[in-house]
């Protein structure tokens, strides 16, 4: 990846983290980002997606046990951490 993409990458993460924009176009951007991102999948990659989502998603939507109420604390740098790496991971996928 080159500088200037890299640039571009961080002004976008921080644009869509600022406090700056509502949390529906947030969510909005998010929606176009993967919808882009999800297009240049194939089948297959998209299957493992899910295989790797379906468990998560069943605990996430578990109403009883451990999972019920989580207590998620994290920061902002926290989670723009957790997002490049995801964007990483998701580069090296291609």
């Amino acid at each position: 990846m080159n500088n200037s993409t890299q640039l571009l990458q961080n002004d976008i993460k921080n644009f869509i983290l600022s406090d700056n924009i509502s949390n529906a176009y947030r969510e909005h951007l998010l929606e176009e980002i993967l919808d882009d991102y999800f297009s240049t999948l194939d089948d297959d990659m998209i299957q493992e997606y899910e295989d790797y989502m379906f468990p998560i998603m069943e605990v996430m939507s578990n109403e009883e046990g451990e999972f019920a109420n989580p207590k998620v604390t994290t920061t902002k740098n926290d989670y723009a951490e957790c997002v490049d790496s995801l964007v990483d991971r998701l580069k090296s996928t291609k």
